[in-house]
């Protein structure tokens, strides 16, 4: 280990020593300024035990202190403490034995209790929001974390150990957006105890704090719903209802259903996405931490990032990742059975959770537009494929939008205590039409052989230009 600390570190990858830099960054930072000058280090992607337990490893190997073991009192101390970031579907379901198995292990459990300071000695799990929703959609995303906090409190009670759970949301309705209050209290009974976390993202964090006032407003709400989350004199700690879980089970398989039959099994259907949305522009723009793609060229939902996803499809005013699937989902369940929709209503109105994502999915519903996410549909160079999936896009907007309209018992989306939200996004949208029409002149003319290159470098910039201006309007897109 002295030799990988030293100035002479032996032969490594470029991508091992990188990671092995970044180590010894951190435990420099720790060393010279302050232990809790870097908080947790979050694994992407996690999928076992092996990506926390490797992390100490190299902690250990670094030989700055970050892992040291006692050679006296063979006691270990650890100062840095790793966050496994589960994100995928699959890696939701796969959580619970990668957590049970790296718990029952004597020695990392030592090296849990011996973490500095030792206020962070708690296993930290960060969920994702962004990832599940756009590998399975937005209801087995949504009843996938969910399921994640219940097995986690489980894991938790049966190993004695604490947990501290890490909400990745995004600032987007289909990153796990909302507002800070109803998105705490509509968390698992007892999953919050006394603290919670998450991530603040993009233009959310100058909406939200950009000035004193909306900053003491957004801090109150989450702070309450804080308190009254985890004071059981606030809100009695019940079990959730059997009955309402089986039922978001089914919902959740055959939201998935829908949503991976479009963007898994439909022919042509990334072609579409990439000729009708912003998404190559996207990376021409300054902004974000990350390229748009991990694989350029390669037309697929694995080589696109969750961000640059839910924000092109948002410029297209189609916002699918925030409600494709939910309504058939719906009707697949009800199936036309009064019995079972008085059950969805008595759900939306008995259990926060369930309430909450009605909720976000109205907001997603409300800021689609079929009409201008027709005239985007044209940009897409095979006649059939533009049919085939507007229609499909445009017909499950319709069958989600009446089998919402059917569980909250209303008439009109985003109603009654929501009013003034539906008042707001309706006086934006006078402004947004004309910006939408204009971008789609603009991504038309961006491929024109008569344009010259001056002209193509004027289109490109207002272009970028109407992104913005998008954006700025629709104000949950990142």
């Amino acid at each position: 280990p002295a030799e990988w600390g030293g100035e002479n570190p032996p032969a490594m990858s470029d991508s091992t020593r990188e990671t092995v830099q970044v180590l010894q960054a951190v435990a420099n930072v720790k060393n010279n300024i302050s232990p809790r000058a870097i908080g947790a280090y979050c694994i992407s992607m996690a999928q076992a035990a092996d990506d926390v337990v490797e992390v100490l490893f190299l902690g250990w190997l670094v030989n700055q202190g970050l892992v040291k073991l006692d050679q006296d009192t063979q006691e270990w101390t650890c100062g840095i403490y790793v966050s496994p970031l589960f994100e995928t579907i699959n890696d939701l379901n796969n959580m619970p034995d990668a957590l049970s198995l790296l718990l029952a292990s004597p020695q990392y459990r030592a090296m849990l209790a011996a973490t500095k300071p030792a206020e962070v000695a708690k296993q930290e799990v960060m969920l994702g929001y962004s990832d599940s929703c756009k590998d399975g959609g937005i209801f087995a995303s949504a009843y996938g974390l969910y399921k994640a906090q219940k097995q986690i409190q489980e894991i938790g009670e049966a190993t004695g150990a604490e947990f501290r759970i890490f909400h990745g949301r995004g600032g987007s309705l289909g990153r796990g957006s909302g507002p800070s209050f109803e998105s705490i209290m509509s968390l698992p009974p007892g999953s919050v105890k006394g603290e919670t976390k998450f991530t603040e993202q993009g233009e959310i964090i100058t909406y939200r704090y950009g000035n004193k006032e909306t900053a003491i407003y957004e801090l109150g709400c989450g702070l309450t719903g804080l308190m009254k989350a985890s004071h059981p004199a606030t809100r009695a700690l019940a079990e959730d209802c059997a009955e309402y879980l089986e039922i978001a089970e089914a919902l959740a398989t055959n939201g998935e259903s829908a949503y991976r039959e479009l963007t898994d099994e439909t022919p042509g259907f990334y072609d579409y996405y990439y000729e009708t949305t912003v998404v190559n522009e996207i990376s021409l723009m300054n902004m974000g931490s990350r390229p748009a793609r991990r694989q350029t060229g390669d037309r697929t939902k694995a080589s696109l990032r969750a961000i640059p996803w839910v924000f092109a499809w948002a410029q297209a005013r189609v916002t699918m990742p925030g409600w494709f699937g939910v309504g058939s989902a719906l009707q697949a369940y009800s199936h036309g059975d009064p019995e079972r929709l008085v059950k969805l209503q008595k759900m939306h109105d008995e259990w926060p959770f369930f309430h909450n994502l009605i909720s976000s999915v109205q907001m997603a519903l409300f800021k689609a537009d079929t009409d201008i996410m027709k005239e985007y549909s044209r940009l897409c160079e095979d006649r059939i494929t533009e049919t085939l999936i507007y229609d499909l896009l445009a017909k499950e907007h319709q069958i989600a939008q009446s089998q919402i309209l059917l569980t909250i018992q209303d008439s009109k989306l985003l109603s009654r205590q929501y009013i003034d939200l539906r008042n707001s996004v309706s006086h934006r949208d006078s402004i947004l039409k004309p910006l939408n029409y204009i971008q789609t002149i603009l991504l038309s003319r961006k491929s024109d052989p008569a344009l010259s290159e001056e002209e193509q470098a004027v289109n490109m910039n207002n272009l970028l230009r109407s992104i913005k201006a998008i954006a700025s309007s629709i104000r949950n897109t990142g």
